[in-house]
């Protein structure tokens, strides 16, 4: 229903929801809806001006969904749901304290029901992890952030994010084409013995991590 520039960004942890730029330069969402599990017509988010690239979604510790994205200077922002029984109604942009941000986003909630958001610092193009305050607030405008730490890992593409059954975050990326895969659990990066040509997926299967 929306012809978009990328292929979308879908919601880890089963939270079914997905976002797109559109053709027309705004990123669109959808998620499942009804006892059919019918997807819901593709809805315009907040003109976000210069956007670029992929962008990220996830469930924060009020149900509701939480997009980030980045613009041509390598600024960061947010857009949430005013809340989670109107989907319909997102806050405007909002700059998230990061450095300059080169993409590469992916973002789940943890175990506390915190959002984890990671990217990829635009000048040396290792990941990167901010987590949201605990404190939950009523609006966009109150939400606080982690300092953003190095987890000393290049990486291209897009993260592969999920959590297991505790809510324990994993993250698997690619360091270049053909290169190392690195596994990140618990702030700490792994190196796995597989060399890939494509970026990496993941997903846990009765505890076991695939």
């Amino acid at each position: 229903g929306v012809r978009a520039a990328r292929a979308p960004a879908v919601a880890p942890r089963g939270d079914a929801a997905a976002v797109a730029m559109g053709n027309d330069g705004l990123y669109h969402w959808t998620t499942l809806t009804g006892l059919d599990h019918s997807w819901t017509p593709w809805q315009a988010l907040p003109p976000l001006p210069g956007a670029m690239g992929n962008a990220a979604i996830a469930r924060d510790g009020a149900n509701r969904y939480v997009v980030f994205a980045i613009d041509q200077a390598g600024r960061l922002y947010a857009t949430a749901q005013h809340t989670a029984n109107d989907q319909a109604a997102w806050s405007p942009w909002r700059i998230v304290p990061a450095p300059a941000c080169g993409g590469g986003l992916a973002a789940i909630r943890n175990a506390e029901g915190l959002i984890e958001l990671y990217l990829r610092a635009r000048d040396s193009r290792r990941m990167l992890r901010i987590v949201q305050d605990p404190a939950i607030p009523s609006d966009m405008a109150a939400l606080r952030w982690s300092a953003a730490v190095d987890l000393g890992v290049e990486y291209v593409g897009k993260p592969a994010i999920g959590a297991d059954r505790n809510g324990d975050v994993a993250v698997a990326v690619l360091e270049r084409q053909g290169g190392p895969l690195w596994l990140i659990e618990d702030g700490r990066a792994t190196k796995l013995e597989a060399h890939a040509a494509s970026l990496p997926a993941m997903r846990f299967v009765h505890g076991t991590l695939y």
